[in-house]
């Protein structure tokens, strides 16, 4: 047999009676698993006693062929009997014992009992719980409706000080009617007499009703004048409405035309300052130019001047109206080059002669020293 544990409820928010049911429960199901221990436990013993290696004593010389039963070797009480009984003959078994019972399980009622029992008891808790639940709804419902009523009286309260109010009103608007048709009686009598004033006044109207009836023309006509004024305050409206837009309009194009003058004004003035930064450059460039002119103009008379001066003292022949400037240089340049080869030759020239003297005189010199000697 299977040894099964009780199974306990857990429950978080309950009142303190559910609880202490709850430990109540769990104390029988400790209980009913005691005993349940109890009698597996009685009922492994029964098994014990009647094993199938014990032969079972019946008449006495049964167990053992008709022998007697051998004294026990300790000289105690059969074991067969109770706890200290002797053990049994094992010699070659009698063909007429009876047969070795085998032992039958146990009897499934009780553990029937205990399902049921346990079954009914979370039947119980599930009432319980649902119970519970069903209270805590109660209670929930109960301080819901006292809250309401609460406010219902506070609301009932409130309204009874509103009517209270409006019947006070409604007394001060009766006094105030009162006197209102107090007034308008005071008023109509009045207007009467005006009628009947304007009547012996008058001589275009006979009776009141003539008057009442031009009343009504110009009431009706001031009506239809309203109207009409009505009508043409609208379109004035949108009369000023469109006014308003094309002045809007035409200003924001006035305004951009203005930006876009002064953003060609800017730009004028910054093409005028290109084109006075241009005549600057221009100037200077003629200048520049003059100055290259004359400087040109001076290179080329010095030129000329060159010229006329190497033809004069060379022995080679030019032409002496050579009007190329870069010839005439090239003329002047072999003129000095060649001039500058005669020099160079004429002071070699100069220094050997020079040297020639110098030996000359070391000559003499050592000559006379000889001779005064």
């Amino acid at each position: 047999m299977t040894r099964r544990e009780p199974k306990f409820l857990v429950l978080e928010h309950v009142t303190p009676a559910t609880r202490l049911m709850e430990k109540r429960r769990q104390m029988f199901q400790v209980q009913e698993t005691l005993d349940a221990q109890k009698s597996d436990f009685a009922h492994k013993e029964e098994i014990f006693k009647v094993s199938p290696w014990r032969e079972p004593v019946a008449g006495g010389a049964a167990c053992t062929g008709g022998r007697p039963e051998a004294p026990s070797p300790v000289g105690g009480p059969s074991r067969v009997g109770g706890p200290l009984s002797p053990r049994p003959w094992r010699g070659r078994p009698s063909p007429r014992a009876p047969p070795v019972p085998e032992p039958r399980p146990p009897h499934p009622a009780p553990q029937r009992d205990e399902e049921e029992v346990k079954r009914r008891d979370m039947n119980l808790q599930e009432s319980l719980i649902k119970f519970s639940n069903f209270l805590q709804e109660n209670e929930k419902k109960r301080s819901q409706h006292d809250k309401k009523a609460r406010e219902e009286s506070k609301q009932s309260s409130k309204h009874l000080q509103e009517s209270g109010e409006l019947m006070r009103e409604i007394a001060a608007l009766e006094q105030k009617r009162e006197q209102v048709i107090r007034v308008l009686e005071t008023q109509m009598l009045a207007y009467m007499h005006f009628l009947e004033h304007t009547l012996e006044v008058a001589d275009a109207f006979h009776d009141i009703h003539q008057i009442s009836d031009r009343y009504r023309t110009l009431e009706s006509t001031h009506a239809e004048n309203e109207v009409k004024n009505q009508k043409l305050r609208a379109q004035h409206e949108e009369t000023r409405v469109e006014m308003t837009a094309f002045v809007n309009n035409k200003t924001n194009e006035i305004q951009s035309l203005r930006n876009r003058i002064a953003n060609l004004k800017k730009e004028q003035e910054k093409v005028e300052q290109d084109v006075r930064s241009v005549e600057v450059n221009r100037d200077s460039e003629m200048v520049k130019l003059s100055e290259g002119m004359l400087q040109n103009g001076s290179v080329c008379m010095a030129a000329a001047n060159l010229y006329a001066r190497c033809c004069k003292n060379s022995n080679i022949s030019h032409p002496p109206d050579e009007a190329n400037t870069l010839h005439q240089l090239e003329i002047v340049g072999h003129f000095v080059s060649d001039l500058g080869e005669i020099i160079k030759k004429y002071r070699q020239e100069q220094q050997a002669a020079t040297k020639e003297k110098e030996r000359d005189k070391l000559a003499a010199g050592g000559a006379g020293a000889a001779a005064a000697e």
